[in-house]
């Protein structure tokens, strides 16, 4: 009887297992240009702008997520400022990973090793967040392979509009993100409301939505199925507002 009971509640335990996030942080949270090095340097250390809606949509992630470790292969002299920007815009995190040999020629492996060191620290399920600027989407697509059942998605912010791995969840826009985390049965109604209203209001400058370097999308159908009748009129004003700028916006400048 005992040992009923005892794998009863383990099995118990296990079903109720965490969520934690891994974000990188470059172009999935800070608007960077990392693919420009002179520019990310810049970026680096004087700029402190986030993307429209990241700290809303983080921080109703809390609800259910544990916590968030941001993993980054820029240099470890960096984390200082790294620490000051995420407190600037009220984004608890529980740690802040950086590269502590940024010499090291392969940043892929750096970032594989630190990611699976979090992993194997905990049985916790995670969501991964990225861009594809470098390597997110083929360093995550490894780490499903390697850990099919604690990843819960890998989503990638399209900046460049390059080739991904299937396993990506491509995203132009904090709405779209908070959208697909709704769809999966996470977030909150009221947070993604939040983040469209973000998302929007930021729409007027434009750059902390779809900064001058990113890949700006010109057609509705570039944004994929965004189709739950709950914020019909939200995915209505965002993608038609975001196609508007793209089209008119760019060709200004």
């Amino acid at each position: 009887m005992k040992k009923v009971f005892f794998l009863t509640a383990l099995l118990s335990f296990n079903s109720f297992a965490g969520i934690q996030i891994i974000s990188d942080l470059d172009d999935t949270i800070k608007i960077t240009n990392s693919g420009d090095l002179v520019e990310s340097v810049g970026y680096a250390t004087v700029r402190k702008e986030v993307y429209a809606g990241i700290p809303q949509f983080l921080a109703g992630t809390r609800g259910y997520v544990n916590g968030l470790t941001v993993i980054s292969s820029s240099p470890e002299v960096l984390k200082s400022k790294v620490i000051g920007l995420l407190e600037k815009h009220q984004i608890q995190h529980n740690d802040v990973i950086l590269n502590s040999n940024f010499n090291r020629p392969d940043h892929m492996e750096y970032k594989t090793g630190a990611i699976k060191k979090v992993l194997d620290a905990t049985t916790d399920q995670f969501i991964l967040m990225g861009d594809d600027v470098g390597d997110d989407p083929e360093i995550y697509d490894n780490i499903i392979k390697e850990y099919p059942d604690r990843i819960l998605a890998s989503y990638i912010h399209i900046v460049k509009n390059r080739a991904v791995p299937a396993s990506a969840i491509k995203y132009f826009t904090t709405y779209e993100l908070a959208l697909k985390e709704y769809d999966a049965g996470r977030l909150d109604e009221k947070v993604v409301r939040e983040v469209a209203t973000k998302v929007l209001s930021d729409d007027d400058d434009f750059e902390s939505v779809f900064p001058e370097f990113a890949y700006c999308p010109t057609e509705v159908s570039e944004y994929g199925p965004l189709n739950n009748p709950k914020f019909h009129d939200e995915n209505t004003m965002i993608v038609g507002a975001l196609v508007w700028g793209c089209r008119y916006d760019r060709i200004d400048d």
